[in-house]
């Protein structure tokens, strides 16, 4: 994403330790008042909460859509909703973190501890936030800067008229704050389809029907509705293992390739994250026509990202600089001043079981910031194909930090 967000304009504990669910953000009619142990501030702790030692009891079994609204990547909003500092000025890369994400790998670099891999030899150490949050790709979106404030503007924008998003599906849900066990499946999606094609007037009222990326499914045929009843998709990339702890939604799949932009207006950015937390505060709300709906606030995501995914996708990536037919792999300059700033911040490995056993850094630390709003899936959709240069010999173009 934070190189999606280049093409675009950046050119883009125990049950009560980190217990984050807030009683103030349920409505009045949204069901039995949460457990007293469950009170908090309503903030997304470096630590995910503990899957809850029992159920709320509850007759339910939901299954809630929700569509990403809104991302945050880290460089800042300020006074005037601007993504800015206070006076007015852009975020240095230097600053502090923000709080986004969450602890990957149980330590706190800098604050207390070492890196949990070896570390380029040329890089600085790429610190944790202050309570351990492994979010060092925030670094690269600091890094663009200006043309990252309006890439995340425009991925915003994008998703709220519905060009292109991510959707959630929680099935097995009890609806209360606290359910051991629900399953989270993970889809791209290209959107909402307008009239012919054209674009889409969304109603924002949880009846928007998002289409699915074939490539998110298993039966992934263009035009099997995935919201029939009789008939639903069978997703690729899902958690059977989640579960709602203090009205906390705490899900960790395997891998999702989380992708931005399936119109060829936006790319095909794909950000491959192994181990991702996808963690928000699971909230009930009231739909236009009074009728009740979920939403997912100080939601976050936090994965690996092998630095040579990255560096291989940049190849689907117009350079901004060049005139067209130009990408991000290669010989391009602008890949060529990219590269090495990215591969010094590889700070984690790729798999959590490789964690402290002296083996050289090879992922990024990403996370971002997202809200969610009730929806409902749609059809398989194709996308387009997504254009790539630096081909190798017909091969797709392929990188890596220790290649030249």
């Amino acid at each position: 994403m934070a190189l999606g967000l280049v093409a675009l304009g950046f050119v883009a504990s125990t049950a009560n330790e980190g217990c984050i669910y807030d009683t103030s953000l349920l409505l009045p009619d949204a069901g039995p008042s949460a457990p007293a142990e469950c009170a908090g501030d309503g903030g997304i702790s470096a630590t995910v909460p503990k899957p809850p030692l029992a159920d709320d009891p509850s007759n339910l079994d939901l299954t809630v859509i929700l569509a990403f609204q809104s991302i945050d990547v880290g460089v800042g909003v300020g006074p005037d909703g601007g993504l800015t500092t206070p006076d007015g000025g852009l975020i240095p890369p230097t600053d502090p973190q923000p709080h986004i994400g969450v602890n990957l790998d149980g330590k706190c670099t800098c604050c207390g501890d070492g890196p949990t891999c070896i570390e380029p030899p040329d890089a600085a150490t790429n610190c944790d936030d202050s309570e351990g949050r492994d979010n060092t790709g925030i670094k690269l979106f600091r890094f663009l800067q200006a043309s990252a404030q309006t890439g995340n503007q425009d991925v915003d924008q994008s998703m709220y008229n519905g060009l292109y998003g991510i959707v959630i599906q929680i099935t097995g849900y009890n609806g209360q704050p606290n359910d051991h066990s629900v399953t989270v499946a993970i889809y791209a999606s290209n959107g909402v389809l307008g009239p012919d094609g054209g674009v889409p007037t969304l109603h924002h009222d949880g009846t928007d029907p998002w289409t699915v990326d074939p490539r998110y499914v298993q039966n992934g045929i263009e035009g099997t509705n995935c919201g029939a009843v009789s008939n639903p998709c069978t997703p690729n990339y899902y958690d059977p293992y989640a579960y709602v702890s203090c009205g906390v939604l705490v899900s960790q799949p395997t891998v999702v390739p989380f992708t931005f932009g399936g119109r060829a207006a936006f790319g095909g950015t794909v950000m491959k994250l192994q181990e991702p937390y996808i963690v928000g505060n699971l909230v009930q709300t009231t739909l236009p026509g009074n009728t009740l709906g979920w939403s997912i606030a100080n939601g976050s995501v936090t994965g690996r990202w092998e630095s040579a995914d990255l560096l291989s996708n940049m190849a689907s990536i117009p350079d901004p600089t060049q005139d067209g037919g130009v990408f991000l792999c290669g010989q391009d300059p602008l890949y060529g001043f990219l590269k090495p700033f990215i591969c010094g911040l590889q700070d984690i490995t790729s798999n959590s079981a490789k964690d402290n056993m002296s083996l050289s850094c090879n992922s990024i630390s990403m996370a971002f910031g997202f809200t969610a709003a009730q929806a409902v899936l749609g059809v398989v959709a194709p996308i387009p194909p997504t254009p790539a240069g630096c081909s190798m010999n017909g091969s797709p173009f392929s990188a890596n930090c220790d290649s030249p």
